[in-house]
C-alpha cells in the first residue's frame, strides 16, 4: 500500500510541475494607460539614437504631468506623453518592448521625409512582475513641430499593450 501511495505522490508531483510550466508559457501580459498629456521635465539629456527622426532621444528625469489632455500645442520645447503600467511580466526580469511613434510627415534637414519610427527599448519588471513608466516626446527641433495625429504604441512579444493618439494643434 505504501508503494501505491508513493507512486501516486510522484505522479501528482510530476503533473503539478508540468501544469505549472504550461501556465508560465501562457502568461498574460497586459497594459493600461494611467495618465496622459503635457509634462514638465526637471532635466533632459540627449542620447544618440540613429533610428529616431532627430538622431537622438531625450531622456527626461523628474517628469510631472502638468495638464491631462489629448490636445497638444504645436510648440518648440513641448513635452507630451503617457504614463502606463504593465502587469503579468516575469518578476525581476529584463524584457524588450517595441516603441512605435507615428506622426504627420516631417522633412528632416537632410531632405528625407519621415512619418514615424520604431525602436526597441529594454525595461525591467519589479518583484511583482509589473512596470510603471512614462513614454513621451519632446519637440526639440523646429522641423519636428507638426500639427496632426501623433500615435504612441508599445508592443511586447507581438502583442500591442499600449496605444495612445494625441492631436498636435497649431497655435
Amino acid at each position: 500500500m505504501k508503494i501505491k501511495a508513493f507512486i501516486a505522490y510522484i505522479v501528482s508531483f510530476l503533473v503539478l510541475i508540468h501544469f505549472s510550466s504550461v501556465c508560465d508559457a501562457f502568461q498574460m501580459v497586459s497594459g493600461q494607460i494611467t495618465q496622459a498629456g503635457i509634462y514638465e521635465a526637471a532635466s533632459v539629456e540627449k542620447v544618440k539614437s540613429p533610428e529616431t527622426d532627430t538622431g537622438y532621444t531625450s531622456n527626461a528625469t523628474g517628469l510631472k504631468l502638468i495638464k491631462s489632455t489629448d490636445d497638444i500645442p504645436a510648440r518648440l520645447g513641448m513635452t507630451f506623453g503617457l504614463e502606463y503600467v504593465l502587469i503579468g511580466l516575469e518578476p525581476n526580469m529584463s524584457f524588450s518592448l517595441k516603441r512605435i511613434i507615428s506622426h504627420p510627415k516631417i522633412t528632416k534637414p537632410d531632405g528625407s521625409v519621415s512619418e514615424g519610427y520604431e525602436m526597441m527599448i529594454t525595461k525591467q519588471a519589479d518583484a511583482f512582475g509589473t512596470l510603471k513608466d512614462i513614454q513621451g516626446y519632446i519637440f526639440n527641433e523646429p522641423y519636428e513641430v507638426r500639427p496632426g495625429e501623433w500615435k504612441f504604441t508599445l508592443i511586447y512579444r507581438d502583442q500591442k499593450l499600449i496605444e495612445k493618439t494625441f492631436r498636435v494643434i497649431k497655435e
